[in-house]
C-alpha cells in the first residue's frame, strides 16, 4: 500500500478510536440481549429458494442484511454497501439509475438492471424480458435484503444472475400511526415523506407520500420525484393473508452524460455538451398494483399466488433521439409447496407457474437540439413470458440435505413495424427463445454451527425489447443476430458462526457463459448516439467472496465483506479484432467494505463505512481504465426521544458525512463509448441530516 494510503487509514483509525471515546460508558443488558437474539445464525431465514428455509440448511451462496436505515437515498448502494457479490455502482445520474451486477450479472446495462432479477416485497420488479425499473422504490423505507448470489434460473427463470429481494419496513401492529421525516444535503438534496396508518381488527393499512428532489453535483443532473404508495395486509382467517399494494411515481431527471478524462480532470462537475444541447434526460409515470394472497394449513403446505400489473408512460431524450415508450407489463405466478414423507423423511416439495407479458409502443423521434423532429421508428413490441417448475429439498441425514430444482420458459418477443416504404422494408416479426434451467446443490452440516455446501446452476438471459429494438441505422423491427446468453456456474462454500459473537462464510465459484450480452455505441447518426448489444463468444467469470460479521463487544458491531472475480472474454472476435482473454468491462475485480458502529447506554450510535474499489476497465479493447480508489462514510445518529404525555411520540435524529476524504473517483463507466466518454464522475464530500417525527 502507498504511504498516502496508509496516511488515509491511519487517520480512519484515529477517527473510529475517537468517536468510541466519545461515546463509551457503561453497557446496558438490554442491549447485549437485543443483538444476541437477532444475530444468531440459526435463527436466520432463507426465502430465496421461495420457502422458508434455515441458513444452514441452503446448499446455495445466500447473503443477508438489515438495509442501513441512514442514508441520503440518492442510490441502492448506500442501503446494501457490504453486501457480498452484489455490485452497485452509484451514478448519480437518476435518469439512467444505478448500475447493478451479481458476479458481473448486469455489467452491460447503461439504464435500468439487467441479469439481476429484482423482487420488492415478494412482488416480481422485473418484467418478462428481464428489464428492472426501480423508481417506484423509496430507498429510505427499505428494511431488509436477501440476495441469491449463484444463478436463480432453475426457480426464477430469465434474467436470474442472482437474485435480489428487498423487502420495505413492515406495516405497525398498533392502532394509529403516522411519521413525517426529512432528508436535506449537499447539492440540493431534500426529500420529504408523510405516512399515516391503522390497523383494524386483523387489517393493516397505510399510505405515504414522498417528494424527492435533487440539483445533483454535476451540471444538468436535476431530478424530482413524487411518489405515492398504499399497503394492506389482512388475516382474514388463521391460514390466509391477503396483501394488496398500489403505487404511483413521476419522475423528472436531467442525463449529464459521460466525460472524457480531459474533461474531468478539468471539471468533474462538467456535463456532456451533446447531452445539453440535446436536452438529455427522461421523464415519465408510473402506476402499479398487486394482490397476493398466502394459504398456510399448519407447517404442512403452502399455497401462494400474486397477481401484478403495471402502466408506465416515458419520454426520454438522448443525443440525436426523442423516445416515446407507453408500456403495460405484469404476470401471475402460482406456488405451490408441500411436505411430504417419502421413506421416513420429510421431503419438501415445490411447483410452480409464471406468466408475465410487457407491450409496447415505441416511437423514436429525431432530436433537434432538444425539439422533436420527424418520426423515424413506430412500432408495436409484445413480450410474453411462460415458465413451469419443480424443486425439492430432501433430508438425507441428520448431517446431509439435498436440494434440485428445474425450471423451463419461453419468451416470445413480437413486433409491428408501422413505417414502410420501398427504401424501408417492413420490419414486423417474432422470435421465440427457449431455455431449460437445472440446478442442484448439497449441504453438509458439521456441527450445529459449521455447514458447507457445493452446487451446480444454470441461468440463460434473454435480450430485453429495448436491447433488441436498438438496431443500428434506426430500423424497426428487432435485431435477428441478438441471441440469449447462457451460463452454468460451479459454486462451494463453507459457513460458520460462534453464538451471537461472530459469523462468516466464504465461498468460490467458476462461471462458463456463452454469448454473453454487451454493449457498444456508434457515433451519431439518424438513431443517435444510442446503446446497442452484441453477443460475445463465451467469457469466464470466477472469483470467491467472504463476509464477516462480528461482535467483539455487546455494544460494538463490526461487518466485513471482500469480493474478488476475474471475468474475461475467452473467444471474443469482432470484425477481425481479437478480444479473447480481455477483461470484461465494466466489472469491478476487487472489492472491500468494512463498517464499525458503535452503539452507547443513551441510544446515540456512530458507524464508519470504508469501501475499496479495485481498477475497472472501460472497453472491450482494455484501453481505458479506471483507477482503484478507497472512500469513508461516517454515519451518527440517536434512536429518539420520546415525549408526550402518553411518551408515544418520538424525534429520531440522524446525519452523516459522505465520502470524508474530498477523494475525486469515478463511480460508473458508460461501457465501449464513442469519443472516449467513458467516465461519470462522483460527488466529493458531502454532508447530509435526516429527521423523523413519530407517532404510534
Amino acid at each position: 500500500m502507498s504511504k498516502a494510503g496508509k496516511i488515509v487509514i491511519y487517520k480512519v483509525y484515529l477517527l473510529v478510536a475517537l468517536i468510541i471515546f466519545l461515546f463509551s460508558g457503561k453497557i446496558e443488558a438490554q442491549v447485549k440481549d437485543t443483538i444476541s437474539h437477532i444475530y444468531q445464525l440459526s435463527s436466520v431465514i432463507i426465502t430465496a429458494l421461495r420457502v422458508p428455509v434455515k441458513e444452514s440448511s441452503v446448499p446455495f451462496s445466500v447473503a443477508v442484511m438489515t438495509a442501513r436505515e441512514n442514508i441520503q437515498g440518492l442510490s441502492l448502494a448506500e442501503a446494501v454497501a457490504g453486501l457480498p457479490g452484489l455490485e452497485v455502482k452509484a451514478r448519480y445520474n437518476l435518469s439512467v439509475g444505478d448500475r447493478i451486477t451479481n458476479r458481473g450479472f448486469g455489467a452491460r446495462t447503461q439504464f435500468g438492471v439487467r441479469g439481476v432479477r429484482i423482487i420488492v416485497d415478494d412482488i416480481p420488479a422485473t418484467m418478462a424480458d428481464g428489464q428492472t425499473n426501480l423508481e417506484m422504490i423509496d430507498l429510505q423505507d427499505l428494511s431488509y435484503v436477501e440476495l441469491l448470489r449463484g444463478p436463480g434460473s432453475s426457480l426464477y427463470g430469465n434474467s436470474s444472475g442472482g437474485v435480489l429481494k428487498l423487502y420495505s419496513n413492515p406495516l405497525p401492529p398498533e392502532p394509529y400511526h403516522f411519521s413525517l421525516s426529512s432528508t436535506n444535503g449537499c447539492d440540493g438534496l431534500f426529500r420529504w415523506n408523510s405516512t399515516i396508518g391503522a390497523t383494524i381488527a386483523k387489517t393493516k393499512v397505510s399510505g405515504s407520500f414522498t417528494n424527492f428532489n435533487y440539483n445533483g453535483y454535476r451540471d444538468h443532473s436535476k431530478a424530482d420525484f413524487n411518489r405515492a404508495i398504499i399497503k394492506m395486509s389482512s388475516n382474514f382467517s388463521p391460514s390466509d393473508i391477503l396483501m394488496i399494494n398500489a403505487g404511483y411515481v413521476h419522475f423528472v431527471a436531467l442525463s449529464p452524460g459521460s466525460l472524457t478524462k480531459l474533461e474531468v480532470e478539468q471539471n468533474p462537475k462538467l456535463a456532456n455538451p451533446l447531452s445539453v444541447n440535446n436536452n438529455a434526460g427522461e421523464n415519465g409515470t408510473q402506476f402499479q398494483a398487486s394482490v397476493s394472497w398466502k394459504h398456510r394449513h399448519d407447517t404442512i403446505s403452502l399455497l401462494r399466488i400474486n397477481i401484478y400489473d403495471s402502466y408506465r408512460s416515458v419520454r426520454n431524450l438522448i443525443v440525436g433521439k426523442i423516445i416515446e415508450l407507453p408500456q403495460n407489463a405484469g404476470g401471475i405466478d402460482i406456488f405451490y409447496d408441500r411436505k411430504v414423507d417419502i421413506m421416513g423423511k420429510k421431503v419438501d416439495l415445490s411447483v410452480g407457474t409464471e406468466a408475465g407479458f410487457r407491450f409496447n409502443n415505441r416511437k423514436n423521434y429525431i432530436n433537434n437540439s432538444g425539439l422533436q423532429g420527424d418520426i423515424f421508428l413506430n412500432q408495436d413490441e409484445r413480450v410474453i413470458n411462460t415458465g413451469l417448475f419443480t424443486q425439492a429439498i430432501v433430508p438425507i441425514t441428520l448431517k446431509i440435505d439435498i436440494a434440485g430444482s428445474i425450471r423451463y420458459d419461453q419468451t416470445y418477443f413480437g413486433v409491428t413495424d408501422f413505417i414502410s416504404s420501398t427504401q424501408n422494408i417492413n420490419n414486423s416479426g417474432s422470435r421465440m427463445m427457449k431455455g431449460i434451467s437445472p440446478a442442484l446443490g448439497i449441504v453438509y452440516r458439521f456441527l450445529k454451527s459449521l455447514n458447507c455446501f457445493a452446487n451446480i446452476s444454470t441461468s440463460f438471459e434473454t435480450p430485453t425489447s429495448t436491447e433488441l429494438a436498438n438496431r443500428p441505422g434506426g430500423v424497426g423491427g428487432f435485431n435477428p443476430d441478438l441471441n440469449p446468453s447462457h451460463a452454468v456456474e460451479y459454486e462451494a462454500g463453507l459457513r460458520a458462526s460462534s453464538n451471537s459473537i461472530f459469523q462468516y462464510d466464504l465461498t468460490f465459484y467458476v462461471i462458463n457463459i456463452k454469448d454473453e450480452l454487451i454493449p457498444f455505441e456508434v457515433l451519431p447518426d439518424v438513431s443517435g448516439g444510442q446503446d446497442y448489444y452484441r453477443n460475445a463468444g463465451s467469457s469466464v467469470h470466477r472469483g470467491a467472496e467472504i463476509s464477516l460479521l462480528y461482535y467483539p463487544l455487546p455494544s460494538l458491531k463490526t461487518r466485513l465483506s471482500f469480493t474478488y472475480i476475474d471475468a474475461y472474454f475467452k473467444n471474443y472476435v469482432i470484425k477481425e479484432i481479437n478480444y479473447s482473454g480481455n477483461k470484461v468491462p465494466g466489472i469491478t475485480p476487487k472489492r472491500i467494505a468494512s463498517e464499525l458502529t458503535y452503539y452507547t447506554p443513551v441510544k446515540l450510535y456512530a458507524s464508519v463505512l470504508t469501501q475499496m474499489f479495485g481498477k475497472v476497465t472501460a472497453n472491450d479493447a482494455n484501453t481505458a481504465n479506471v483507477n482503484s480508489y478507497a472512500i469513508f462514510d461516517l454515519d451518527i445518529g440517536h434512536d429518539g426521544i420520546s415525549f408526550g404525555k402518553d411518551k408515544k411520540t418520538k424525534l429520531i435524529l440522524s446525519g452523516g458525512i459522505s465520502n470524508i476524504f474530498n477523494t475525486h473517483y469515478i463511480s460508473s463507466v458508460t461501457i465501449n463509448a464513442t469519443a472516449d466518454r467513458f467516465y461519470e464522475p462522483a460527488p466529493g464530500r458531502s454532508f447530509f441530516l435526516n429527521a423523523c417525527l413519530v407517532y404510534n
